[in-house]
């Protein structure tokens, strides 16, 4: 999952088989790339940069354990921070992977310095064995509803490409 060409040449030779090739989902991938069915392969969360298979793998372990994510706080207060730090989240983001978790990109970018000091919070409590007594920490917030941007530049994209859509080509490896 570390060399982008393989990467790259193995999409490119799936889509000339007439495979669709889903984007990475917190919810759905797994740290390698998976069939979730006939023609379809799910993108895998190792293969986006940045994201290490240590992270993957707390994150594959949780979902399993506790369902699926309801939003980047829940993520953030279900997830061990130390695996799944502010680099792998901000890939992740910036990957498509937590699309199905809010409001867009840029939302979800703008939120994640809130959602992390919350899921810091509840990992502190956990830690001194302290419960919540209005079970704040432990509920998934709401989703808030905002207009979705129709393009994001983000850094870290060396092709310069829009990350607001799927890059399936494989052409804009500098964004996954």
């Amino acid at each position: 999952m570390d060399r982008t060409d393989k990467i790259v040449t193995l999409i490119d030779e799936c889509l000339s088989l007439g495979l669709n090739v889903q984007m990475p989902d917190v919810n759905a991938s797994g740290y390698t790339f998976i069939a979730s069915g006939d023609s379809t392969i799910r993108y895998g969360l190792g293969a986006v940069k940045g994201v290490g298979q240590s992270a993957v793998e707390a994150i594959v372990a949780e979902r399993e354990r506790h369902g699926p994510f309801t939003s980047l706080e829940d993520l953030c207060q279900r997830s061990d921070l130390q695996r799944v730090n502010k680099r792998v989240l901000e890939a992740l983001i910036r990957s498509g992977s937590c699309d199905g978790l809010g409001v867009g990109r840029a939302g979800l970018m703008a939120a994640l310095e809130s959602a992390m000091r919350a899921g810091e919070q509840v990992a502190r409590s956990s830690e001194a064995g302290q419960v919540d007594i209005f079970g704040i920490a432990s509920r998934p917030r709401r989703r808030a509803r905002a207009a979705r941007p129709r393009a994001l530049q983000l850094r870290g994209c060396r092709s310069g490409a829009s990350t607001s859509a799927w890059p399936v080509s494989g052409r804009h490896s500098g964004c996954i």
